[in-house]
Formats: C-alpha cells, structure tokens, sequence
C-alpha cells in the first residue's frame, strides 16, 4: 500500500479522507484479500470502509480487472465507456453516486465497445 498525494492516470486510488490517495497494489485472484487489507488498514477512515463495504466495490474491481485484463489505459476505458475521465475514476474507485445499475450498465458498454474493437 503507498499513501501518496499525487496519482499517475493508470494507477487505481482511493481518495483518503486526508486528501491523499491510496494506491493499492493486488494481483487479480485475492480480491477478498484485497478488500480485507484495505479494511484492516482504514479501519478508522469511514469513507475508505464505505467505498470498501458496499456492493458497487465489486463493480469497481470488475472495471479494474476489464483493464487489465484487455491491456487498455484508464483513458481509453473511459471513451470506450462513454463517460469523461473524472466520472471513469469515480466508478473505478467504487464511489457510491453510482447506482449498482450505472456499473453494469458501464461494464456492459466496456464488453461492448471491447468486441467492436478486436
């Protein structure tokens, strides 16, 4: 985990409550792991444990892993997405403004967009 204030575009974050962001490092088969260590560590920041706790979490963790798994930028993801980049950081941190429906409907764009393309 590096706590930093700055944040490359193809790094995933999470804004801490001290306006630093958490830059978790995770390989795509402990996701449970993942979560548990990110509540172990934040376990005194409510919004970290919010984002952490709630099912849009796992969305979020899907548009990660869709990334990585298909070897494409943040921005790329975005366009591919239809969303501007700010609102694609939102969903890729789990915010929750988001409906669940949002996600799925924005991971179903990504698959979409993903086939029209190779």
């Amino acid at each position: 985990m590096v706590k930093r204030i700055d944040v490359r575009p193809w790094q995933a974050a999470l804004q801490n409550s001290d306006n630093t962001y958490v830059v978790p490092s995770r390989t795509l088969t402990d996701r449970e792991e993942f979560r548990n260590q990110l509540r172990r560590e934040f376990s005194g920041d409510t919004r970290i444990l919010d984002l952490v706790n709630a099912p849009q979490w796992e969305y979020s963790q899907d548009i990660i892993d869709f990334e990585f798994n298909n070897k494409i930028s943040q921005q790329k993801a975005a366009e591919l997405g239809k969303v501007n980049f700010n609102t694609f950081l939102e969903y890729e941190s789990g915010y929750l403004n988001h409906s669940i429906q949002d996600y799925k409907d924005l991971l179903n764009r990504l698959k979409e967009s993903i086939n029209k393309v190779i």
